[in-house]
């Protein structure tokens, strides 16, 4: 631990990106130069920027509220100083250890409140029909996979007692990832954004790892996660990409696992999350590259999109060849 070192930005900075203390503090991806809804207030309408520019990241609300980097968010939510700030965030990334509990002054945030309490997500089922078993097959995702990894398709959705969705259009349909103990995942495969709300910080797929084995990926998402489990390869997603395993997570993985990778996307998230778990931990890094700085271009960003795409058959021989090489 760096306890007798002065606990400031730069000591955070070297160690984790402004986009991640964004992420874990807002409670959403990060997207910038667009107009977004604030998750620190009751917004109905979109009055949010988030603009990276050379020396920081710059959130900004437009209706005048508030306005500032990330280590002005971490001030505003827990109501403190600037030091203050950065010991909460060291703290919470496990840069620190302290055993003080601070509470954060939460304003209502529109799609899920993870900073104050967490979210009441309820789901009333429905049955599986041909257009759900159709989008999943087109990844390579059997309803056998759907059912081990707790998928349902939802016909009601309540997020803190009121309804927000219920299934009308069967072409429009949202699925529900359950990992007990009422966490989930709620995924709406057809929205243009704010595809998913969220309730849970738990790795998605490590209820259904095997006790031990000789791979195991770490992977940018539940659905990546399934189709490597169609190749008996087992893995496992944090709930955001830009969420790094701790070093109490990794110890135990490994000594379940002879061999850990990771699989993330090849864009600046990806590759700076798996670059860093590489750094901190040894864990190597497989990207489906696209073409840029001499790499192959495999047209896809991720395994599922490459499955659909290239279809079974190629998506064969490319997990095949991955496997072989880590074997060689």
């Amino acid at each position: 631990m760096f306890s007798s070192q002065k606990i400031d930005k730069q000591f955070i900075l070297e160690r984790i990106g402004e986009e991640e203390i964004l992420e874990r503090y807002l409670g959403i991806q990060i997207e910038y130069e667009k107009l977004l809804c604030n998750p620190l207030r009751s917004d109905n309408n979109p009055t949010i920027t988030i603009k990276r520019y050379p020396n920081c990241i710059w959130f900004k609300d437009w209706s005048g509220s508030f306005q500032g980097d990330c280590f002005a968010i971490v001030k505003l939510i827990y109501n403190v100083n600037y030091y203050e700030a950065c010991k909460i965030i060291a703290n919470d990334f496990g840069l620190t250890k302290s055993d003080v509990i601070h509470k954060p002054r939460r304003i209502e945030a529109k799609e899920y409140d993870i900073i104050n309490k967490k979210a009441n997500i309820q789901i009333k089922k429905r049955d599986w029909n041909e257009y759900d078993l159709s989008y999943w097959n087109n990844i390579g995702i059997s309803i056998t996979t759907l059912k081990k990894f707790l998928v349902y398709p939802i016909k009601i959705l309540w997020l803190n007692s009121e309804i927000q969705y219920r299934f009308t259009v069967k072409y429009k349909p949202a699925y529900a990832y359950y990992f007990q103990e009422d966490d989930f995942k709620i995924y709406f495969p057809y929205l243009d954004k704010f595809r998913f709300r969220c309730n849970t910080n738990k790795l998605q797929g490590y209820l259904q790892l095997p006790y031990e084995g000789e791979i195991l990926v770490i992977t940018k998402s539940y659905k990546e996660v399934m189709l490597l489990h169609e190749y008996g390869i087992p893995a496992i997603a944090p709930q955001s990409e830009s969420v790094i395993l701790s070093q109490d997570q990794v110890n135990l993985l490994e000594k379940r696992f002879t061999y850990i990778f990771s699989n993330y996307d090849f864009d600046l998230t990806g590759v700076r999350s798996a670059n860093k778990m590489k750094k901190l931990y040894g864990i190597i890094p497989i990207f489906l590259t696209n073409g840029k700085y001499c790499t192959i271009d495999y047209k896809a960003k991720d395994l599922t999109d490459y499955r659909k795409l290239k279809g079974e058959e190629k998506t064969n021989e490319l997990v095949n060849k991955i496997l072989k090489k880590i074997y060689e």
